[in-house]
């Protein structure tokens, strides 16, 4: 859902998205399917829309035996990610479904900037329990999209070809990522951010 455009509309944008993604080449790839329990009957409409606007396969599959619907989903995703997401769903993530959602991006690009590996230090992280360990951080000094704003940093790093760049939030000090995402996903966020 996105105001001001009707589901039609959607369908469309998200189309012209996946056809604009398809053509980075392999260096990308999008995974996106419905698995759906066998037998389920599903719209032709809901069927046509996840294939031509979400670039998204319909697949049948019996989530009764979890263990083999687990094994084909994460086959599946295994091989559009080029082997770096082997196993996204659990058996017990699949008791009682009768479809399932999977989206996995791979992306394989350099940065506008690089990150020199001699560089990259330990430092303190801190996770969402409180627990601090130490993990090697990349460091580098470069002019990049920044803000600052309500307690939320955000800095774009832009790949090689400026055709893609990441994002990175980070949630003020005290708070969470997942207070962040709460924030990040309410309608007025992207606006109210740009102002």
């Amino acid at each position: 859902h996105i105001d001001g455009l009707s589901d039609r509309q959607l369908t469309a944008a998200s189309a012209q998205l996946f056809r604009e993604l398809a053509s980075l080449g392999d260096d990308l790839s999008v995974s996106d399917d419905v698995w759906v329990q066998h037998g389920q009957p599903v719209t032709p409409g809901f069927a046509a829309d996840m294939r031509q606007g979400f670039a998204a396969g319909l697949h049948a599959v019996d989530f009764d035996n979890e263990i083999a619907a687990a094994k084909t989903i994460n086959d599946a995703i295994a091989a559009d990610t080029h082997g770096h997401i082997t196993d996204l769903l659990s058996p017990q993530q699949l008791q009682g479904a009768l479809a399932v959602l999977t989206d996995a991006v791979y992306l394989h690009a350099d940065w506008a900037q690089p990150f020199e590996a001699s560089d990259t230090h330990p430092m303190p992280f801190t996770d969402s329990t409180g627990t601090t360990a130490s993990v090697p951080t990349m460091n580098h000094s470069a002019i990049w999209d920044y803000a600052d704003r309500d307690g939320v940093q955000s800095v774009t790093l832009p790949y090689q070809g400026d055709r893609l760049a990441m994002t990175v939030l980070l949630p003020a000090k005290g708070s969470s990522p997942a207070a962040l995402e709460v924030r990040a996903l309410h309608p007025c966020f992207a606006a109210c951010a740009s102002r």
